[in-house]
């Protein structure tokens, strides 16, 4: 696989999302954390059968990693699936950054 480096031509820093249902998929490894939360619920509960009172229930989620290429400086050497992300293919498109193919 061939690798790329981002090269940020601002000055602000930018903030690159590893969106799960992209990222996971072209790269055939999840680099998501997982992490478990806890909702409340109108439900009923059926220990005390009252209506409306609020029961907790658990969620797991997969929060996407992320990564930051500071103003004016090259990020570390990056799979080339990276350019497929929302947030590059933006940057792209608005000239903020630039590709250097490894």
């Amino acid at each position: 696989m061939q690798q790329v480096i981002i090269h940020n031509t601002h000055t602000s820093p930018l903030t690159i999302s590893k969106l799960h249902k992209v990222w996971c998929e072209i790269t055939g490894t999840c680099s998501c954390t997982a992490i478990r939360t806890v909702t409340y619920d109108y439900d009923r509960n059926p220990a005390s059968k009252t209506a409306g009172e609020r029961l907790p229930r658990p969620i797991n989620r997969l929060v996407c990693d992320s990564f930051m290429v500071r103003g004016r400086t090259k990020s570390d050497p990056l799979p080339e699936a990276v350019l497929q992300l929302p947030d590059v293919e933006g940057a792209r498109a608005a000239r903020r950054i630039r590709i250097i193919r490894i």
